[in-house]
């Protein structure tokens, strides 16, 4: 109720604003009648010296937007090559007014005209200018971002623009840490930005951008207000507060036209994790996968401990350390250095009551797990560029990366009987990868890609259980009169992998050429396991071979491809084929040496059709097979944890997919509506799945090919409009699939179907407060043969921002989850978080009170089903933190 009445309140309040609004429109065109598109148009408020509004012109000249009643107000027209027109304008009623240009007989420096603009094209590049959305109160690159016309960040931190992931990410023309769009959100001041230049169809690679499809290479490039050779920038903050809380966050920049060097750090335990485990295993350091794109992978499986990835919501305690830095050289003109290092330690507590059904054989556990998690991580990275003219470029790249880590849980297990589990993880884990890069243009009709990766990688984790209850007795060979039992797991993993491409590109003429490939990938794994005990102190190995692994795995994918790419006027259309010969040998301690060998052909199409200048539709088709590595073909048991074991299957053969999907993006610059919609079909052929053989909460699984074809198909859109100074933006998505799995020996169908819509309103004014409020809602539904399961969770919340008292910046966020399976509530909570800022102008000092978790909330939910495994669990979060910080700006 309390939502519903805020929600009246503002949409109330925003209607009496726009009420006193009048509209201002007309037409732009030249001296001889020519509309002219793509036009300034800026209303500046002549009362206050603001701009208030602005518009630019569409294909046909036309523009249209609003301006306050019985205000005065200069309105300026501009466009490259033209002379200004200005024109004053004051009235009670809506206006209408035909611009004429005329052209100037010497032309403006072009970077000094689209300088003061809020908004400029020029091809495929749109220039924002910052200060034209910016509201007063934005603290970081994040809050600039979402201010602009279609431009959005994501869950994960990730910049999106008209509904692609952003790429690439530069600072003055630089990397920032290899363009990784979360780090520079959530650390690039916002006092700092200049222009937000959006770079469409990005190609790294200058002589590849006419003769590939890049229309979702999105790169953004950041221009600094400072703009001198050379400048440093940056903020030191520090702050603490109630239970020990503290934080320290320093963050220095140095730009010239030769070097930049960034540092970043943060060291706190307010629950702020700058640097994930998953943003670990997920940072790439810019190295692009190459067998992707011939259609055929090979799954690297991670042999890791299995510690949890959570969200620093779903933690008790957070303890985070972390610092980066990030360097860019240019001795000369053609030759680039640059370069990173990332070093994060986190300690974590995580304790949660977890309530698991075995769908398929109805047996219940509850457990109260309490863990703790210890996290350090190093990723370093050195890149070079050589590019001495147009027609030859050299890359070359390293990075390193290891982690050292270890989790200690306890668990009281409640099935059919109740005992104390513990389990200790450990692993070191580290990876070496490598790029070498090779482009050169022959002539107008000739260019050689040649493209090289190898990755070497070592895990080597322990795993140690200890129990009340015998451990899979019909398996491990422990002594039933010693207890409580144990059981020590240690499993070491090498994998070494290359990636080999070269290309050619024919250009046939100025709409088409031909893409001629030949490819190889190479990989080569040795795993190691085995299993022991220790009962007094004395290390006792398990001699069954059952229980130890000794597997050597090769895998050689030699393949060549033709593309044909033909481009006219609004239509693309590029299919191709692919022929791979695959080898695969397997030696192991069961069954020595085995081998296979054969021959596939994929297809696949890519065809896009320009409906307008801004508005596309585009069809994929894409066949792919994907093989198994080493894990999943050793022949001895494994623990995933403590009630489960896998063991391998080494006559599973590669899955099969047909890949169809259809995309339409329109993003309107004139009217500020950026649409987007995707549907994805998927049709799997042996896919890969699992054989469970249950014993009450007790499983072991082994992978096998599914007998019957399984598919998934999904939805996903958004629209976003913006009327004025109001922000409506609503979205959803649907995903449903249909696979197979094992149960018992019987097979068993199985479907899941997740729902998600969204929806929110959000204000963009120059001054006064500034309110989101929107709405979340979404289903997880999960269907078998014996029974249907679905959980809820609905979340309204509302935003606020608010600039006052030349100094004073209040933001607040709200958010209510109402968490539920079917009708039946499970939970209620509440996030709450607040801060208060005081930044005297012209002062380098800034002072702040924050909160987090203001109505002290203990719990929240969380829903998961994995086949034959339905799962609710709740967490236990962090309490109410206040705290004050102080930051001193560079």
């Amino acid at each position: 109720m309390k939502f519903q009445n805020h929600l009246y309140i503002i949409l109330l309040s925003s209607g009496l604003i726009f009420s006193q609004n009048i509209k201002l429109e007309g037409v732009i065109i030249d001296s001889l009648g020519v509309a002219i598109s793509t036009a300034n148009i800026v209303a500046k408020n002549l009362d206050t010296d603001r701009m208030d509004n602005f518009a630019i012109s569409d294909l046909d000249g036309k523009f249209s937007f609003g301006i306050k009643k019985d205000t005065p107000y200069n309105i300026k027209v501009s466009y490259l090559g033209f002379k200004p027109v200005d024109l004053e304008v004051r009235s009670s009623e809506d206006v209408n007014q035909v611009f004429v240009m005329f052209e100037q007989a010497q032309q403006l420096d072009g970077v000094e005209v689209t300088y003061e603009m809020p908004v400029s094209i020029q091809g495929d590049t749109i220039i924002y200018n910052a200060d034209s959305f910016n509201t007063g109160t934005e603290k970081k690159l994040k809050d600039v971002l979402e201010n602009l016309p279609g431009v959005e960040i994501n869950d994960d931190g990730q910049i999106e623009v008209e509904g692609k992931q952003v790429k690439k990410l530069m600072v003055e023309g630089k990397d920032f840490f290899d363009g990784d769009s979360k780090i520079a959100t959530e650390n690039i001041p916002s006092s700092a930005v200049d222009k937000v230049q959006v770079l469409k169809n990005f190609s790294e690679v200058s002589q590849l951008g006419g003769v590939t499809n890049n229309e979702d290479n999105i790169a953004i490039n950041i221009k600094l207000k400072q703009g001198k050779s050379k400048f440093w920038f940056g903020d030191l903050m520090a702050g603490g507060g109630e239970k020990n809380t503290f934080l320290l966050n320093p963050k220095v920049f140095y730009y010239s036209p030769q070097l930049s060097i960034n540092f970043l750090g943060n060291s706190n335990n307010l629950g702020e994790n700058p640097f994930t485990r998953r943003d670990y295993y997920k940072f790439t350091g810019g190295f692009r996968t190459q067998s992707n794109k011939s259609g055929s992978s090979i799954q690297i499986q991670s042999n890791d401990i299995g510690l949890q990835n959570l969200s620093s919501n779903n933690a008790e305690f957070i303890d985070n350390d972390f610092a980066a830095s990030n360097f860019s050289f240019s001795p000369k003109e053609g030759l680039d250095f640059s370069g990173f290092a990332i070093v994060s330690q986190n300690t974590t507590k995580i304790k949660s009551l977890r309530d698991v059904t075995f769908t398929s054989n109805g047996a219940n556990e509850l457990t109260n797990n309490t863990t703790n998690q210890i996290s350090r991580l190093q990723l370093y990275k050195f890149s070079t560029l050589y590019k001495p003219n147009l027609q030859l470029q050299l890359e070359y790249d390293i990075l390193f990366r290891e982690a050292d880590e270890s989790e200690d849980r306890g668990t009281i297990s409640t099935s059919s009987f109740t005992e104390n589990i513990n389990e200790l993880r450990s692993q070191k884990p580290n990876q070496i990868n490598q790029n070498l890069n090779s482009y050169y243009t022959l002539n107008d009709n000739h260019i050689f890609s040649l493209e090289i990766q190898h990755s070497f990688q070592e895990e080597n984790p322990i795993y140690f259980l200890q129990k009340e209850q015998i451990i899979f007795p019909q398996i491990l060979p422990l002594d039933p009169s010693i207890s409580p039992f144990n059981v020590q797991q240690n499993r070491i993993t090498e994998t070494n992998q290359i990636d080999g491409r070269l290309d050619y590109y024919y250009v046939l003429n100025k709409k088409s050429n031909l893409n001629l490939t030949l490819g190889t990938t190479r990989v080569k794994q040795d795993y190691l396991s085995e299993m022991s005990t220790l009962n007094d102190n004395i290390i006792f190995s398990f001699d069954d071979e059952k229980l130890k692994n000794d597997i050597s795995f090769s895998f050689i994918d030699n393949y060549t491809s033709l593309h044909y790419r033909f481009k006219d006027g609004k239509i693309t259309f590029n299919p191709g084929i692919t022929l791979h010969n695959y080898k695969i040998d397997t030696n192991d301690n069961f069954r020595g040496v085995l081998s296979d060998s054969e021959i596939r052909i994929l297809p696949d199409i890519w065809v896009s059709y320009k409906l307008k200048e801004s508005e596309t539709l585009r069809f994929t088709y894409n066949s792919r097979v994907r093989f198994s590595d080493v894990s999943r073909r050793a022949l001895g048991y494994t623990f995933n944890n403590y009630n489960s074991l896998r063991i391998g299957n080494e006559a599973i053969k590669p899955a099969y997919f047909n890949d169809f999907s259809l995309n339409y993006f329109n993003f309107n610059m004139f009217n500020f509506t950026n649409i987007f919609a995707r549907a994805n079909y998927s049709r799997q052929f042996d896919s890969l799945k699992s054989s469970f053989l249950l014993d009450g909460i007790n499983r072991i699984n082994t992978p096998f090919n599914s007998p019957k074809d399984e598919e998934s198909i999904s939805f996903n859109g958004n629209i976003q409009k913006r009327f004025n100074k109001l922000k409506v933006s609503t979205g959803g998505s649907i995903n449903s699939s249909k696979y197979y799995n094992v149960v018992n020996e019987n097979l068993r169908e199985f479907q899941y179907l997740t729902q998600s819509i969204r929806g929110s309103i959000a204000t963009n004014f120059n001054s006064g407060p500034n309110f989101e409020i929107g709405f979340n809602y979404n289903v997880n539904k999960s269907k078998d043969e014996t029974r249907i399961q679905h959980y809820i969770t609905e979340r309204p919340f509302i935003n606020t921002d608010i600039a006052f008292l030349n100094g004073f910046v209040f933001f607040a966020e709200y958010s209510f989850f109402d968490y539920r399976i079917g009708s039946q509530s499970l939970n209620n909570y509440d996030d709450s978080s607040f801060s208060l800022s005081y930044n005297k102008k012209d002062s380098k000092w800034e002072f702040a009170i924050e909160g987090k978790n203001l109505l002290d909330n203990g719990t929240i939910n969380r829903d998961n089903f994995s086949g034959i495994v339905q799962s609710s669990t709740t967490f236990f979060v962090q309490p109410r933190f206040i705290y004050f910080t102080l930051k001193y700006k560079l």
